[in-house]
């Protein structure tokens, strides 16, 4: 919103909020709404909103705001890789020989 008020002003900035708002009530109301972002977090999923994407997870309560960022950033970059829960280790299979 910084970066909007000293380029567009404050009136702009406003505006900007306030569709963000909005954008942000409906999706709490309606939290299956846009697209899932699978390849970038649990549970993660993407809204268009004014040039910008906002990336929200659903929660019991509504909505829970990860970030918002201009459609033209490159969305790999601002979000670290997906890591794998670590495996746990399998043990060595025991040899059951009868001898005789």
């Amino acid at each position: 919103m910084k970066f909007i008020r000293e380029t567009s002003g404050t009136v702009a900035a406003d505006a900007f909020v306030e569709r963000v708002g909005t954008a942000c009530a409906r999706l709490a109301e309606l939290p299956r709404s846009g697209r899932a972002c699978f390849d970038l977090g649990w549970r993660l999923r993407r809204f268009p909103v004014a040039g910008y994407v906002v990336f929200f997870r659903p929660m019991g309560y509504g909505i829970e705001v990860v970030r918002i960022l201009h459609q033209r950033r490159d969305i790999d970059t601002e979000f670290p890789p997906k890591r794998k829960p670590p495996r746990k280790p399998v043990p060595p299979k025991v040899s059951r020989r009868k001898t005789g």
